[in-house]
């Protein structure tokens, strides 16, 4: 009875962690890294890459070496043909812009020429049309016209002929110059 109460008195103890200090946590935690580190310590022995890669061993990287001649080289072509790609797509898309811009404006000026020019036909044809009534008007009796007859010309006298008169013209009065300068 006595190991009953027991074993439910740590299966309590297990089920309801007591609170603790940040302290005891820091404490527990670095047991367990001591640990962890002294089986690993047994699992390989010394020298091996586990060790080597341990987080408290620091290695030192490898200086960079310098980069041989014919990969700069390549390097600069490279740099260089980008630029000059770039540069001819930027100058393809003026072209390109430039090209569309004038054939739309060259599209809207013929439309409107082609406008211009069936105005003029038909104002054309419209000037034929009133030729025609008015000559047709004109032959008809009761208009009152007649036909131009040597008889029925009026003649006019020239008028006289006048002297040429001269404009009057009014000029301000001229300001005398003043004898000291009157800035530099």
């Amino acid at each position: 009875m006595a190991s009953a109460l027991r074993s439910e008195q740590r299966s309590a103890d297990r089920r309801r962690p007591a609170p603790r200090s940040i302290a005891s946590v820091n404490a527990r935690r670095r047991g367990e890294a001591q640990r962890t580190e002294r089986s690993a310590a047994k699992r390989y022995p010394a020298g091996s890459s586990v060790e080597s890669a341990h987080p408290s061993v620091v290695q030192q990287l490898p200086k960079p070496q310098a980069a041989p001649p014919w990969l700069k080289t390549l390097l600069s072509v490279q740099r260089a043909s980008s630029f000059l790609t770039f540069s001819l797509i930027i100058g393809l898309l003026a072209v390109y812009g430039w090209t569309v811009y004038t054939q739309q404006r060259w599209g809207s000026a013929y439309s409107h020429l082609e406008a211009l020019q069936k105005q003029e036909r038909q104002m054309t044809a419209a000037n034929e049309v009133l030729k025609n009534q008015m000559a047709n008007q004109a032959e008809l009796p009761d208009v009152g016209l007649m036909l131009p007859e040597p008889g029925n010309t009026v003649f006019l006298i020239p008028a006289p002929q006048r002297p040429p008169v001269e404009p009057e013209v009014n000029l301000p009065l001229p300001q005398p110059i003043p004898a000291r300068p009157l800035g530099y």
